[in-house]
């Protein structure tokens, strides 16, 4: 008859209790899948979103058309009015409409100039772009030769904040180490 032999904790596999490892690739499967479905619903009311705008803009566009195609009937009726009750001739009727549209459009130049002359470049852009420009320029002439720091374009660059690597050690004078050593060909 044989003893039984003493039971270990690690003998046992307890079912009702997953291992760590099973609970984070679990959680890992779950979180996916809510990001994936998060992901497909954002996607779904953005298309239906986006459907709304661009109907909405068509229909926009074609008011503006239509619009812009009925102006010159409301100008024919301007010049009108001047010739018939006012008693103008026909000609300085449509004269006047006429200068009256290069006011108009000088007046809404001139607005637009004094806009656009207000535009100010992105400065603080523009700076960090040199920034980053010369830090760039600063790891790149890093690693060059002293002869290449020497350059007085680079003397105003800030200096990387990296540590040096040590410098290889060099032989000792006299020493084979450092020399090339003859290799001999043997068939």
């Amino acid at each position: 008859m044989t003893t039984p032999r003493p039971r270990h904790a690690a003998d046992e596999i307890d079912v009702a209790h997953p291992s760590v490892g099973t609970l984070v690739k679990e959680a890992t499967e779950q979180v996916s899948t809510l990001v994936r479905g998060e992901i497909e619903l954002a996607k779904t009311e953005v298309k239906g979103e986006i459907k709304k705008g661009v109907t909405g803009s068509g229909l926009l566009i074609g008011a503006v058309g239509v619009l812009l195609a009925g102006l010159p009937f409301l100008f024919v009726t301007l010049a009108e009015v001047l010739i018939g009750p006012v008693g103008l001739d026909r000609w300085l009727g449509y004269l006047i409409i006429f200068v009256l549209f290069i006011i108009v459009g000088a007046v809404l130049a001139l607005l637009g100039l004094k806009k656009v002359k207000k535009v100010r470049a992105p400065k603080r852009t523009i700076e960090s772009m040199k920034k980053n420009q010369a830090l760039v320029e600063a790891v790149k002439t890093h690693d060059q030769p002293a002869g290449a720091a020497a350059n007085p374009n680079r003397a105003n660059l800030p200096q990387s904040n990296r540590p040096q690597p040590p410098a290889p050690p060099q032989p000792a004078p006299g020493s084979d180490q450092g020399r090339a050593l003859p290799v001999s060909r043997h068939s």
